[in-house]
């Protein structure tokens, strides 16, 4: 029969914990990384829209003027 000493069974046990939780971080920071590019991508087009209404604004307001 074929055992492994239970300290060794104890570090493959360590050593895999170690690689769970390691993994979990990696998807829970790619989630967050993603969170953030999807907020950034949001907050760059509402400041074009902004910009594009204060050009219209401009435009009307000089037009009105005239």
């Amino acid at each position: 029969m074929n055992q492994l000493h239970p300290y060794l069974v104890s570090q493959l046990g360590s050593a895999r914990r170690r690689e769970m939780l390691a993994q979990a971080e990696r998807q829970r920071l790619a989630l967050r990384l993603q969170a953030l590019h999807r907020a950034s991508r949001q907050a760059e087009r509402a400041g074009r829209r902004i910009r594009r209404a204060l050009r219209v604004v401009a435009r009307l307001s000089t037009g009105l003027q005239a």
